[in-house]
């Protein structure tokens, strides 16, 4: 045939009524059944589908097959077939089946689970499973048997009910997906994986959008079983983000949108261990906590939580501020350089009390709150401490000024100091010489600044007419 083709075996006019019981069948001993269209879509609509293996076929060409139920409660099972009561489509069947796009299920009415276990779609060819986003429906990826979902270079794309995308077996080193250049596509408004069922990525696996259509409102768990390239995620309501990677975590030029906390953690050791969330338009809603060892986060428009870490390396960019409150502690790993830096134009807001610790070098913008800041620059490595606004900005009100100021340093060379509020102690020590900016020291405390360095590197000159020192 030359155009759209749709086959119900539950139309009001066929056989047996429209039940949803009724089956189709294309071909069998006797004889050949095929269904061809000239690149048109293929829809077929039964309980039950038989595609016999010797004299049967589906061909849309280069269009789509659309496959669902008579009845959108009745489940679905694509690849190993166990289950009964089913719309069962096999790997056998499948492959007599020839479109660029192989659907299962209906967006518009599936509310039965669809189960995939152990399917081989044609390769190369895309397939989307497809459920009615506000139906209580789930899709179940079966790893127990291994992968339960390989395409190739063909395209995924799970949309799912209010109960999510799932895997049935504990994360257990079994991949959900197998493509080699294909985009894995996830949307539902419920969970993606648990934190106990991940939905697992293959090392390196490229392609992956979740949440852009329907966001979930409960939270995103995935698994890297190496290295994890991450796209674009959005979760909605305060749904967290949670990423798990046995190596690498790095992100494409797709931003991560999450509502609520992010967890991104990598168990790799040294540069196994790096990442790497360095795409601009990043938003974070919640508070983002990173368990790594050379970490970069990139983020855009909405205000930047950092949970407290221990990492080698620590690079952030953002244009809105970057909370802190309690300990960052860089740590020496191999010959790299420990060192926290501060990009953008965004200012450091503590929540808390701060402790900023770092072996290389510390470089920060404005920081303002009304708690004590800690920056500690020593070891072999340590060269120096570095200011690109002031401490206790109180540009946005004068409850920012901080609650005391203590600055240890091991830098020999040149330290200039910013512009200091505190409302309480100062403390700063370094081997070099220390100047100020032309932006005036002011402390209600005592104030301490020593230099070890000698001749003229021990030199301090605090010369702004606009100093203010309370204390001794």
């Amino acid at each position: 045939g030359l155009g759209t083709l749709t086959l119900s075996a539950d139309d009001s006019g066929a056989t047996g009524g429209s039940n949803g019981s009724g089956g189709i069948t294309i071909g069998d001993a006797g004889f050949t059944g095929s269904l061809v269209t000239a690149n048109q879509p293929i829809t077929l609509r039964s309980a039950d589908l038989s595609i016999n293996s010797a004299t049967g076929s589906v061909n849309a060409g280069t269009s789509k097959v659309n496959i669902f139920t008579s009845q959108p409660t009745q489940p679905i099972v694509v690849g190993d077939v166990s289950l009964l009561g089913a719309l069962r489509l096999d790997n056998d069947t499948m492959g007599r089946i020839t479109a660029g796009t192989l659907v299962v299920g209906d967006i518009n009415a599936q509310v039965g689970d669809i189960t995939i276990k152990g399917a081989t779609p044609p390769a190369g060819k895309h397939f989307t499973a497809a459920q009615l986003s506000t139906g209580n429906g789930k899709i179940v990826l079966d790893d127990s048997g291994g992968v339960p979902l390989t395409t190739g270079a063909g395209n995924i794309s799970l949309s799912a009910g209010k109960n999510g995308i799932t895997a049935n077996a504990s994360s257990g080193g079994v991949a959900e997906f197998s493509t080699t250049t294909g985009t894995v596509t996830l949307n539902t408004s419920g969970p993606v994986g648990t934190s106990t069922n991940r939905i697992q990525f293959a090392d390196g696996a490229l392609g992956m959008v979740i949440g852009d259509v329907t966001p979930s409102t409960s939270g995103v768990f995935i698994e890297g079983l190496g290295d994890l390239i991450l796209g674009a995620i959005t979760t909605g309501g305060a749904a967290p983000l949670n990423v798990l990677a046995a190596l690498t975590i790095d992100q494409n030029a797709s931003p991560l949108k999450v509502a609520g906390t992010t967890r991104v953690e990598s168990t790799g050791v040294g540069s196994d261990g790096r990442i790497k969330l360095d795409t601009n338009t990043n938003e974070f809603g919640g508070l983002v906590t990173l368990e790594g060892t050379r970490v970069t986060i990139h983020s855009n428009n909405v205000d930047l939580a950092l949970a407290p870490l221990s990492v080698e390396q620590l690079e952030v960019q953002t244009n809105q501020e970057l909370k802190l409150s309690g300990n960052y502690e860089l740590v020496a790993g191999g010959v790299h350089m420990p060192s926290f830096t501060l990009f953008g134009t965004g200012a450091i807001r503590l929540d808390g009390n701060t402790t900023i610790t770092a072996p290389a070098q510390i470089s920060l913008g404005p920081v303002r709150g009304p708690h004590t800041l800690t920056l500690t620059n020593t070891g072999p490595g340590a060269n120096g401490v570095f200011f690109n606004g002031v401490l206790g900005d109180t540009a946005l009100g004068v409850g920012d000024k901080l609650a005391g100021l203590t600055v240890t340093s091991d830098m020999t060379t040149f330290m200039t100091l910013p512009g200091i509020n505190v409302n309480g102690n100062v403390d700063i020590r370094t081997k070099g010489e220390i100047a100020q900016s032309a932006t005036p020291i002011i402390v209600s405390g005592t104030t301490r600044v020593e230099s070890t360095g000698v001749g003229s590197d021990g030199r301090i000159k605090l010369d702004t007419n606009t100093n203010e020192f309370g204390g001794l």
